[in-house]
């Protein structure tokens, strides 16, 4: 719930206030940080192929939550989308991002998997899934994005400057 103080001022409920860009982003990051050790670790596709996936769709899934968050989206808005790659996808570009036909069809088709926690709680079978490694470059690409967004709100980057590949995703306050 809001608290306002007048017509012309709305202070955020304190729920609000811990779900915010800069939490997400961290936590995208840490899933996307142990993606890369498992794969440095163990290499082939084989290997943990079901955790690596998972770990590279959360944080696909929190880093379109923090730029929808960092867009101006309310919790409740965001949360809204749940664990949905395809509907995140779609909310994001609305909001001008840009992704190409083939990342598209690889969100999508790794959605059909991912949504149902697939990755986490299996039905028998086969599954099929897209190439790993577009899909975690982009992962990638849009923790940046909501990174970069986050800090020119925040005075900490001018507009226009592009994010360096190895800026540190900024700490809790």
């Amino acid at each position: 719930m809001k608290k306002v103080l007048n017509s012309d001022v709305v202070i955020a409920s304190e729920e609000e206030l811990r779900f915010t860009t800069q939490m997400l982003i961290r936590y995208a990051s840490d899933y996307y940080k142990a993606y890369e050790a498992l794969v440095e670790k163990y290499p082939k596709f084989g290997d943990l192929f079901p955790v690596k996936y998972f770990l590279v769709c959360r944080s696909l899934e929190l880093a379109m939550k923090a730029y929808l968050r960092e867009s101006g989206l309310t919790k409740q808005e965001v949360k809204s989308h749940s664990h949905d790659l395809e509907k995140l996808m779609k909310a994001v570009q609305v909001k001008g991002v840009v992704f190409s036909p083939i990342i598209q069809e690889t969100i999508k088709f790794v959605n059909l998997t991912y949504r149902p926690k697939d990755f986490e709680y299996p039905e028998m079978g086969t599954k099929e899934v897209p190439e790993l490694s577009p899909l975690a470059s982009m992962v990638s690409l849009v923790i940046n994005l909501a990174t970069s967004k986050y800090m020119r709100r925040k005075g900490i980057m001018p507009k226009g400057e592009d994010l360096p590949d190895d800026v540190p995703i900024p700490d809790f306050p």
